[in-house]
């Protein structure tokens, strides 16, 4: 009686198994976006830039203007940005607002050369002016103490000049 009953409960056992829905893992589908897709929808985000610019404009917030930036770069836009930079640059003394708009007239001054981007160390590119307001703009952040300013201006003599090498 006993190997009857255990029987029928291994019996049962394997039924039970056998009819219990196979359940598969669910599929998780994984959004790939690159860098730029995903920086591009936070610069199409209005209500972030929005809130962004304002801490940057009514209160200096070096946070804010640093986030912005990168949102700005790192989506295509950051010749977009050289106002900002100025702004944050002149009237809260940003030393990184003045080294950014040195690099983004700097950076206006790549051009592409059979499908490589050649970037030129002397400011040709751009009209006297230009030049001229982009090293003031470096040698502020210099004189302020950013580093990389420091490093940048080591290429120009004191007006603003390229120095050749020997």
């Amino acid at each position: 009686m006993k190997k009857l009953m255990l029987i029928v409960i291994l019996g049962l056992l394997v039924l039970s198994c056998r009819n219990e829905e196979k359940k598969s893992l669910p599929v998780i589908e994984e959004k790939v976006q690159s860098t730029t897709g995903l920086y591009t929808d936070y610069f199409n985000d209005t209500k972030k830039v929005r809130a962004l610019s304002d801490k940057i404009l009514f209160a200096g917030d070096t946070l804010a203007y640093r986030e912005l930036y990168s949102i700005y770069a790192l989506s295509g836009h950051k010749e977009e940005y050289l106002c900002t930079s100025i702004l944050m640059a002149n009237k809260y003394g940003y030393k990184q607002a003045c080294y950014d708009v040195y690099s983004i007239l700097y950076s206006m001054n790549e051009f592409v050369n059979k499908e490589k981007i050649v970037n030129k160390e002397k400011l040709t590119f751009l009209d006297n002016e230009t030049q001229k307001f982009a090293f003031k703009y470096l040698k502020k952040a210099a004189e302020q103490g950013h580093f990389q300013a420091k490093e940048s201006l080591l290429l120009y003599d004191k007006n603003g000049g390229f120095l050749k090498n020997k």
